[in-house]
């Protein structure tokens, strides 16, 4: 008299059936893996409105405009950087490399749900016109279109890119009157 065991205590129905879960977890895996890695990558959004503030570095007092952003996403931000263009940029101007407040660097790591600061324009000592906070590790331009902000070329426009590509954008309008930056999103 021989036994027969039912299929489920069979080990070599348990390697097909593994083989076929297999097989079909690669193949939604690899149909669908950019669909599925858009739910984990940071998002970037502006905190609150951008602030006017100064500091003094020895005899020179700075007035800056400063954007405090948050890794709203599901993942951090990895080397995340800043490009501030004008909306409508003239011809011979480059996106900007913006600076990481107190970082002194074109990009850094943003944890999720951490806020951060970026210096968007500064303004020294008794200088009439602020000037794009060029992030140090990357120099600067001494033109002055890439130098100096020029409210009159209209709004600005800062994009977010990190190691998944482009994170965030954010617009900003100029208020003379007010001597502030204002989202206008």
């Amino acid at each position: 008299l021989v036994l027969q065991n039912p299929w489920y205590l069979d080990p070599q129905w348990w390697a097909v059936l593994a083989t076929f879960i297999a097989s079909g977890m690669a193949l939604f895996i690899a149909t669908f893996g950019d669909w599925l890695k858009s739910f984990w990558k940071p998002k970037i959004q502006p905190n609150d409105e951008p602030i006017r503030t100064s500091q003094t570095v020895g005899d020179t007092t700075f007035v800056y405009q400063r954007l405090i952003i948050k890794n709203i996403g599901s993942v951090a931000a990895k080397n995340l950087r800043v490009l501030l263009t004008y909306e409508k940029a003239p011809k011979n101007f480059i996106p900007v490399p913006l600076n990481w407040t107190h970082w002194n660097k074109s990009s850094r790591d943003i944890p999720k749900g951490e806020p951060a600061y970026i210096d968007l324009l500064r303004k020294p000592g008794s200088y009439p016109n602020y000037q794009f906070c060029w992030a140090f590790d990357v120099g600067f331009s001494t033109e002055s279109i890439l130098m100096d902000f020029k409210p009159e070329l209209g709004n600005i426009r800062l994009e977010f890119f990190d190691d998944h590509g482009k994170v965030g954008n954010i617009k900003l309008q100029f208020s003379t009157k007010e001597d502030k930056l204002k989202i206008i999103n």
